[in-house]
């Protein structure tokens, strides 16, 4: 019984300090929250499966008071990677196909400055597969040799940039990237072949 007495004074006590304050509930979008948004083209290149490769794509995210970012970004492989075993004839070689994308979360430090570092992270999924040693814009070439979803993986890929404004509206980004992915059953590659450091260079438009 005394302990309940004790409980109850230490509960009216709290009532009077704390009701005295005036209540204002902090959320993610207060009054005179800015929110802004950019997108553009992006290009990396770097190391995979011990070949040189080059990546293009794009990015789009909205821009919370000036430094938060959410949004998207999708990249595709642009040159030739021969995936077959070495000493393979070129009529029977495979070259790699892959893609991945998805979300992007980031933070912008120091956005007023006219250079400043931008960090983030791509958080998405995959998709690899080969194709024969035929251009696909060959008049040669043959629909049936060209496998793009043979299987997937989850991609986890953080970034470090430093950042130009060049323009109110427009932004230069060069930095490097690492690409990490998961486990994916593929015969010609093996799990860690997909991952590397690339340099990346984007171009981004809006309002920041």
């Amino acid at each position: 019984m005394k302990t309940m007495r004790v409980m109850a004074v230490m509960v009216l006590l709290a009532t009077v300090i704390f009701g005295q304050d005036n209540f204002e509930q902090k959320t993610l979008f207060q009054k005179g929250t800015v929110l802004g948004g950019y997108g553009g083209p992006t290009l990396s290149t770097g190391k995979l499966n011990d070949k040189y490769a080059v990546f293009s794509g794009g990015e789009g995210a909205f821009v919370l008071n000036h430094r938060f970012i959410i949004g998207g970004a999708g990249y595709g492989l642009v040159n030739r990677i021969n995936i077959s075993p070495e000493g393979t004839p070129e009529d029977s070689s495979r070259y790699l196909n892959m893609g991945y994308g998805g979300l992007e979360l980031g933070y912008i430090i120091a956005p007023s400055q006219l250079f400043h570092i931008r960090v983030s992270s791509l958080f998405g999924v995959g998709g690899l597969g080969s194709h024969g040693h035929v251009d696909i814009w060959s008049e040669n070439y043959d629909d049936e040799d060209f496998d793009v979803y043979n299987d997937v993986f989850f991609v986890m890929q953080p970034t470090v940039s430093l950042e130009l404004n060049v323009a109110n509206f427009c932004r230069l980004d060069l930095g490097a990237t690492y690409r990490y992915t998961s486990d994916f059953d593929y015969e010609m590659l093996k799990t860690g072949d997909l991952d590397g450091l690339e340099l990346k260079m984007s171009v981004n438009f809006g309002l920041f």
